[in-house]
Order: structure tokens, then C-alpha cells, then sequence
């Protein structure tokens, strides 16, 4: 995307966030074309949020300002994209280890049941109110990563869910840090599907499976 749309690779920098493993990231060759940045900020085993990611972000494209070059911002979910561009709540706290700890040993203890039976169980030990048993069951299916970051914010907030979290409204450009130009790459199903099968394949014969070893255990 840099070198088509800004035609000078000394123009652009990429923001985007990756773990310290090496399997699938991006090459010495290409980050000595294109500067990245946000690359090795956390280790497999480290809980990593959209609030730190915005944080690092905003650190990460204010350096790339100040020395005169456009930052690139790439990838991720579009909910780590929308707090980047409109900004965190102003409660997104962080769970406390405790709270941590409560809610991995409760979704560990149930996990492997049918997930509408992880849902009801999980909800009646969490929340009294409808809308928080509503919070819970928009979280992805058998997504337990994502089930688990909602039991925390639960926890953190007594069984009620921030009404920040559930906010789509826009803010006005001027209330933006930066001029935003928004690009979306789109293909077929079937071509993105091959893709991804290519993918896939490419990062295991890359080593994913040996890599994975020497993860810590969470």
C-alpha cells in the first residue's frame, strides 16, 4: 500500500502490533524497505488489549509525525481501528490481576461444554441484568478469548456493562487527532479463501509448529 499510494517508501511507516514470536512476520527485507513499528511489544503469554494498543499507536504515529513521513496504519479488528480513530472510552480500565485470575479459572472450568451452556452458566455467575446476559451472548462464537475479556469488564463493572462499549456514534472530523484517508482492499470469497489457505500453509512450513513449543503455557 505505501509504495502505490505515497510513491516514496521514505514517506511511509507502518503502525500495526505483533507478538515476539517470528513465524509470519514481516521480513528484515521488508522493514528495512518500509519501517514498521509496534513489532516484538508482547510475548504469547502477555494479555494485550485495544486500549494498550491504542496507546502505542498514538506514541507510535506521533513519532512518525514529528520527523516529517505518514504513518500507515494496517490490519487489526475493526474495534482496535475504531478506538484508534475516535478515541478509548473514558472507562476503559484494566482488570486487575485478581479479576484476571477469577475469570480464567471459571472459563477454564467450563470450557469444553456447548457453548450456549457456557453462556447461560457463565452469565447467571456474572450478571442480574438483562443487559449484561446480552453482552455476553454477542461475544464471538466459541471464541473463548473474547468471552473471557467480557467477563472481565463485567467483573471490573458489577455485572453492568458501560454504555461507552456499546456506543457507535461518530465524532465530528475536527474532534480527530489526524487527517484519516481510510483504504479497504477487498476480493471474492473464493479468491480470499485460497489466499488464506496459501497462508496458512506457508506459516507452517515456516516453522509455526516448533515456534509454538517454546510458547509459555497461560
Amino acid at each position: 500500500l505505501s509504495p502505490v499510494c505515497l510513491g516514496s517508501l521514505r514517506r511511509a511507516a507502518s503502525i500495526n502490533a505483533e507478538y515476539m514470536g517470528g513465524t509470519a512476520k514481516v521480513t528484515s527485507e521488508q522493514r528495512r524497505r518500509v519501517p514498521h513499528h509496534l513489532l516484538d511489544v508482547v510475548s504469547p503469554g502477555e494479555p494485550f488489549s485495544a486500549a494498550q494498543y491504542v496507546t502505542l499507536a498514538q506514541k507510535a504515529c506521533q513519532d512518525v509525525v514529528s520527523r516529517g513521513k505518514v504513518p500507515i496504519v494496517v490490519g487489526g479488528t475493526g474495534f482496535y481501528l475504531k478506538w484508534f480513530l475516535y478515541g478509548k472510552p473514558d472507562d476503559s480500565k484494566q482488570p486487575t490481576p485478581e479479576i484476571r485470575e477469577k475469570v480464567s479459572h471459571d472459563v477454564l472450568d467450563i470450557k469444553g461444554a456447548e457453548w450456549g451452556h457456557v453462556i447461560s452458566t457463565l452469565a447467571n455467575r456474572y450478571t442480574e441484568n438483562e443487559s449484561g446476559r446480552k453482552f455476553l451472548e454477542c461475544a464471538q462464537l466459541n471464541n473463548f478469548q473474547h468471552l473471557q475479556r467480557r467477563l472481565e469488564i463485567l467483573e471490573m463493572y458489577g455485572g453492568d456493562v458501560p454504555k461507552s462499549f456499546y456506543s457507535n456514534g461518530q465524532p465530528n472530523p475536527q474532534d480527530l487527532d489526524y487527517d484519516f484517508r481510510c483504504f479497504y482492499l477487498s476480493s471474492s470469497r473464493y479468491w480470499l479463501a485460497r489466499a488464506l489457505d496459501f497462508r496458512c500453509e506457508q506459516i507452517l512450513l515456516s516453522g509455526l509448529l516448533d515456534e509454538a513449543k517454546n510458547w509459555p503455557l497461560v
